[in-house]
């Protein structure tokens, strides 16, 4: 493919599509050729003036905008790549329509909302010899890849316990996110996916987990606001993953690895690594969430050019399904699940 790959950004009006499409406009192998939204208010927001920057290479006109994806598939331009930022609940059955329709797909977090659902729509990939990617932002944070170069040159000696915390006051009642007939949970889900993600990128793989929600619940929300998972990696590390819509910890750092020789901390403003000794070396950008999200786009361009391979690959976003799935059912069974157990 030469030029720039003609982009359709699926699920276009939504909260997480305005990071998207600050980004899109400063890509150059990514063009919006059309939008695809439900929502009829948000449709003619799309339609306005105020997307001119999206405007395709030459265009004059900002990209035309469709009500359903067969609506996209039968009238709308020739596109390569779908970036697909609808609810969870919607995921299998609009991915595998636009990878049967020879498409390869960008699909938000989570990937779906139960492992069988994400199980076929990375078959459907297959079958249609396209791109299945989950967006997973933090894998994008430079600082990200910096620690796990660190990790792998022993930095911190052994690692023995892993720390992620996303925690931060966010209203819920009368989002989507809070209902989980369109999410697939609360908070475990919605932060989840990024922690699930992190913990691989950072601590390897995780094989088992306890989990359980605070109560009472601060938001008069259907789903869990906050909660704890606690996890087993093959390594043998252990760790524990804090997630709230309801309060903040305060603490300056959202993932810290600790070892035998010392601690890692990925800070929003940077990474800091400390010695056994105690002695701090402040390292690093912080987290940039505009840079991630084009990068994230970036990378996924190059992969379908067949340049890399994805990030993160098929079975990263199968293990990301497979986390949030252990969770939810070891805090119903009020027991340890092995991933194997959700996976078999």
């Amino acid at each position: 493919m030469s030029g720039a790959l003609r982009l359709a950004v699926v699920g276009a009006g939504g909260r997480i599509a305005q990071d998207y499409l600050t980004v899109l406009p400063d890509s150059a192998d990514l063009a919006v050729v059309a939008f695809v939204e439900a929502d009829a208010t948000a449709r003619a927001r799309l339609s306005g003036p105020q997307r001119g920057g999206d405007r395709p290479p030459g265009s004059t006109r900002p990209p035309p905008v469709f009500d359903s994806v067969d609506a996209l598939l039968l009238d709308g331009p020739e596109f390569d790549v779908a970036l697909l930022l609808t609810p969870p609940a919607t995921h299998e059955p609009l991915t595998i329509e636009l990878l049967h329709a020879g498409r390869h797909v960008l699909c938000e977090k989570p990937l779906a909302t139960d492992v069988a659902a994400a199980r076929r729509m990375l078959d459907a990939a297959r079958a249609a010899d396209r791109l299945l990617v989950m967006a997973s932002k933090f894998r994008f944070v430079a600082d990200v890849d910096r620690a796990r170069e660190l990790l792998d040159a022993g930095a911190v000696g052994t690692p023995l316990l892993y720390e992620n915390v996303f925690c931060a006051p966010v209203p819920m009642a009368g989002r989507w996110n809070a209902d989980p007939a369109v999410s697939g949970g609360g908070v475990l889900i919605d932060n989840g996916a990024h922690a699930a993600d992190l913990a691989r990128c950072l601590g390897g793989e995780v094989v088992a987990i306890t989990a359980a929600a605070a109560a009472p619940r601060v938001q008069d929300v259907a789903v869990e606001d906050t909660a704890r998972v606690t996890i087993e990696t093959a390594s043998g590390a252990v760790g524990h993953v804090d997630l709230s819509w309801s309060l903040s910890t305060g603490r300056p750092d959202y993932a810290t690895v600790h070892g035998t020789a010392g601690s890692l901390s990925l800070c929003w403003s940077g990474l800091r690594l400390r010695d056994a000794r105690g002695a701090v070396r402040d390292l690093g950008d912080g987290y940039d969430k505009r840079r991630a999200f084009g990068a994230q786009l970036e990378q996924f361009a190059r992969a379908v050019r067949g340049l890399e391979p994805p990030r993160p690959d098929a079975t990263d976003a199968l293990h990301s399904v497979a986390f949030v799935a252990a969770a939810y059912r070891a805090m119903r069974e009020r027991r340890r699940i092995a991933i194997e157990e959700v996976l078999a």
